[in-house]
C-alpha cells in the first residue's frame, strides 16, 4: 500500500507538465500591480504638471511687474492665478 502511494508521488513530482501554469498565475498578480501603479503614477504627474504650468506661468507674469506697490501686485495676481487654475483643472 505504502509502495503504491509513493510511487504516485513520485510519479506527481517529477511531472512538470502545467508547471508554467502555476507559474504564470503566480506572476501575473505583482505584473498587473505593477501595471495599475505605473498608470497612477503618470496620472499624478500629468495632474501636477496642469497645476503647475499655470501656477508658473502666473508668477512669470507677476515678475515682470516691476515699479507696483504689493497692495496692487497681490491683488492682480489672485485673480489670474485662480482663473488659471481653474482653466487646468477643466481640462482633466
Amino acid at each position: 500500500m505504502m509502495t503504491c502511494f509513493k510511487k504516485t508521488l513520485e510519479r506527481f513530482m517529477a511531472d512538470r507538465r502545467g508547471s508554467y501554469a502555476v507559474i504564470f498565475a503566480l506572476t501575473i498578480i505583482p505584473i498587473l500591480i505593477a501595471i495599475g501603479a505605473a498608470i497612477d503614477l503618470s496620472q499624478a504627474y500629468v495632474a501636477k504638471q496642469r497645476l503647475t504650468s499655470p501656477l508658473d506661468a502666473a508668477g512669470l507674469a507677476i515678475g515682470s511687474m516691476t515699479g507696483q506697490t504689493d497692495a496692487h501686485i497681490v491683488t492682480t495676481a489672485q485673480p489670474s492665478s485662480t482663473i488659471l487654475i481653474l482653466s487646468s483643472a477643466e481640462k482633466c
